[in-house]
């Protein structure tokens, strides 16, 4: 892992410390929270243009630095779907490959918050950091002629590490002093160091797949990549709804 990777584990540990021992200037009761977030990703990078909208989840703990002020840490998953095709011909016989590729991160994330109360409502707006584990894996049929399979196999790619940040905006309802729920949408920005595309190459080759090269309907040899065409963005947008309890 890369220093800057540990630089991030270490700030985040900092500041999970921190806020857990902060003298609070101005009181707020109960101090510490958790918080359970679930909606959508919305893929929003040309790497993802072929890739759907997807699930999200998040759960945290956090804490109140005050009445304005809380931070948070917390783990995340999100996913895509993606599907894909490569026509042409081998030996003269028209073959299309079709890809089904499933987009799979987890993530790390710390935010601070900016809260303005106002009776029951809690809004709150603010930045944040996040560590994103991500992989795509794909199953590719290959179609020889109008309906014979020829070929199906499955690639699962390697794991890709990616640092990122994001803004969040949102509001939470005070049920009473223990109990609320809310929503909240944030954008953010994550970019892996490798891309990640589990198939490719000239002739395609993966374990459980045969050999195959690849003449598109051009005539001309190519080198091919099967699997989508994602790269290295996860950018996105994410909404959700959240339910969470005080302590």
């Amino acid at each position: 892992m890369g220093n800057t990777m540990k630089a991030v584990f270490i700030s985040i540990l900092f500041l999970f410390l921190f806020h857990a021992n902060f003298t609070f200037a101005e009181e707020q009761n109960p101090k510490n929270y958790l918080v359970f977030k679930g909606g959508m990703y919305f893929p929003q990078h040309d790497d993802l243009k072929e890739y759907s909208d997807g699930f999200n989840g998040e759960f945290y703990y956090g804490a109140y630095l005050g009445k304005h002020f809380s931070s948070e840490i917390g783990v995340g998953y999100f996913k895509s779907d993606g599907k894909s095709k490569i026509s042409g011909t081998v030996s003269g016989v028209p073959l299309t490959f079709s890809t089904e590729d499933t987009l799979k991160v987890f993530d790390i994330l710390y935010n601070i918050k900016l809260i303005y109360p106002i009776g029951k409502l809690e809004l709150f707006a603010g930045p944040g950091i996040g560590i994103y584990f991500a992989k795509v894996n794909t199953v590719v049929t290959g179609t020889q002629g109008p309906t014979s399979v020829s070929a199906a196999c499955e690639a699962i790619g390697d794991w890709n590490t990616a640092f990122g940040y994001h803004l969040l905006a949102g509001g939470n309802y005070n049920i009473n002093a223990n109990w609320f729920i809310g929503v909240e949408g944030k954008y953010f920005w994550a970019k892996t160091k490798d891309p990640i595309i589990p198939l490719s190459g000239s002739p395609f080759s993966t374990p459980g797949c045969p050999n195959i090269t690849l003449i598109p309907d051009s005539g001309n040899p190519e080198s091919i990549t099967v699997g989508g065409p994602f790269g290295s963005h996860l950018d996105g947008v994410t909404a959700t709804a959240s339910f969470g309890w005080r302590f």
